[in-house]
């Protein structure tokens, strides 16, 4: 007896019928890893060495907040400075359409961004389980 939930079907009618109702259900997005600091909060708690999965269309505005972040801080040797302006002029038609306000000032790009959420966080010195866990 074949199981219901089987994908083997009798006819090729009732396949493609099927390959066509996934590919109208089917959403592509195109996605890039990037490496960047992840601030946390406002206090400054941040990953300096932060990895992101983003879609590609909103790597201008990561862009943008990076180099703004990094404004006053100290330069690597040989390491050109971005240019803010042309930066921001290439992040903010995104920002707009997807309508999260861009970081003006360097503080304001090292807090939490819109864009950016931490899969998990943990207090500094916290472990997985809480004290009050019976398996601790």
């Amino acid at each position: 007896m074949k199981d219901p939930r089987s994908k083997e079907f009798s006819s090729g009618t009732e396949s493609s019928d099927t390959v066509a109702e996934l590919q109208a259900s089917t959403v592509d997005y195109d996605i890039v890893a990037l490496s960047m600091p992840i601030y946390y909060n406002r206090e400054g708690d941040h990953d300096h060495n932060g990895m992101l999965f983003v879609l590609e269309a909103n790597v201008p505005i990561l862009e943008y907040i990076e180099a703004l972040a990094r404004q006053g801080s100290r330069r690597k040797p040989g390491v050109q400075t971005p240019n803010l302006q042309t930066l921001f002029a290439a992040a903010a038609p995104r920002a707009q359409d997807i309508e999260v306000h861009l970081p003006l000032t360097p503080e304001q790009a090292r807090g939490p961004h819109p864009l950016v959420r931490p899969l998990a966080t943990r207090r500094h010195g916290e472990s997985h389980a809480s004290k009050s866990d019976p398996r601790s």
